[in-house]
């Protein structure tokens, strides 16, 4: 049985930094939660666009930044790059991102990476708030697409669904209109989050720790792989939940 959650309404969680893969899905659905559903203000800054941040909402306790670097591509994170976004956040958001929660949103796709390459990324971004060893951000992969998120706010069962690119989870998704658009509740979120454990629970995974999910993130990529070895193709799983949940947004029941 997975676990229950319910929506913390009064929570106040700060300055919080959404570095994402995408230049338009993950933006759309940023917005969709943290704005349209949970109140927050949101600043958001796309490559594609050559003005400054874009204001959404206003809500000075919870300050959401969603922003790209200037390639799609997971060797992007590293110190030269990160240096560029968080000069322009502090410069001109007057945002520490030193202080901030720091979340990176990339697909496990699987025909631009190796398996050695995303692991190693897995391990060295384990925490928001930084490593001992100084890496700050925790990465947030979906299997094999952030398509998966949307799905698994509507259908029970995600995890039994099998895709190998996020293309054809794509086309699974609008089929069925699991649209971005169609995300409205809090409900949603909920069971989003709920679908997440029920995948991790068939992984054997059947507790984490939130305030050390790094071993939670490497087990489930190494499942994933074995899986994908195996099928050729990944269970459809999401950990964007868990921002959710380290941040005290859901709280378990």
């Amino acid at each position: 049985m997975s676990k229950k959650y319910c929506v913390h309404q009064q929570k106040n969680i700060g300055n919080v930094i959404f570095i994402l893969e995408g230049a338009k899905t993950e933006f759309d659905l940023i917005k969709k939660i943290f704005v349209d559903i949970l109140g927050y203000e949101l600043h958001s800054l796309r490559r594609t666009c050559a003005n400054g941040f874009e204001l959404h909402g206003s809500n000075r306790y919870s300050r959401i930044v969603a922003i790209n670097f200037q390639g799609n591509h997971l060797f992007d994170i590293n110190s030269t790059e990160q240096n560029k976004l968080f000069f322009r956040i502090s410069n001109e958001l007057g945002i520490k991102p030193e202080n901030a929660a720091i979340y990176y949103l990339y697909d496990r796709d699987v025909k631009s990476y190796d398996i050695d390459e995303v692991r190693s990324f897995v391990q060295r971004y384990q925490d928001p708030f930084g490593t001992a060893a100084g890496d700050q951000g925790q990465l947030l992969l979906s299997y094999p697409s952030l398509e998966s998120y949307t799905v698994s706010c509507f259908r029970t069962n995600t995890y039994s669904e099998e895709y190998e690119l996020g293309k054809d989870l794509k086309t699974y998704a609008a089929q069925r209109a699991y649209t971005i658009q169609m995300i409205r509740k809090e409900e949603h979120l909920l069971h989003a989050s709920e679908e997440m454990d029920l995948a991790l629970h068939s992984l054997g995974i059947n507790e984490y720790d939130l305030d050390n999910l790094g071993k939670t993130l490497l087990q489930l990529y190494d499942a994933q792989q074995r899986d994908y070895l195996i099928s050729r193709r990944f269970h459809l799983v999401s950990t964007l939940s868990m921002a959710l949940l380290e941040l005290g947004i859901l709280e378990e029941i």
